[in-house]
């Protein structure tokens, strides 16, 4: 997770690295959650293709065992990476995944 800085630095990348990134087809692999994904649009708005990985489908966070907490909801996580599905690049790798059931 990234703080307001962090996400100018990543807005302040030279464009040339971005496009090298990606016409080499190397993995960005990420961790960050919530809104600090949409800083990423900008930088496929110029590169689509930029193999960009969502790790740990944008950090959900946990609940305690066995409770229902529809706020960590890891596919209410989805709500702030869903738009950089625009674009061809973007991956989201799964991992960990546990998958409450409201009964």
């Amino acid at each position: 997770i990234f703080d307001p800085a962090e996400a100018e630095a990543i807005t302040a990348v030279h464009p040339g690295v971005w496009a090298t990134l990606s016409s080499h087809q190397l993995l960005v692999s990420v961790n960050s959650a919530g809104p600090r994904w949409s800083v990423w649009e900008g930088v496929l708005e110029k590169n689509p293709e930029l193999r960009l990985l969502v790790s740990h489908l944008g950090l959900p966070g946990k609940g305690s065992d066995g409770d229902y907490d529809p706020t960590l909801d890891p596919l209410g996580a989805l709500e702030h990476v869903l738009p950089l599905s625009r674009w061809p690049g973007p991956r989201v790798k799964l991992s960990g995944i546990r998958l409450y059931i409201k009964e």
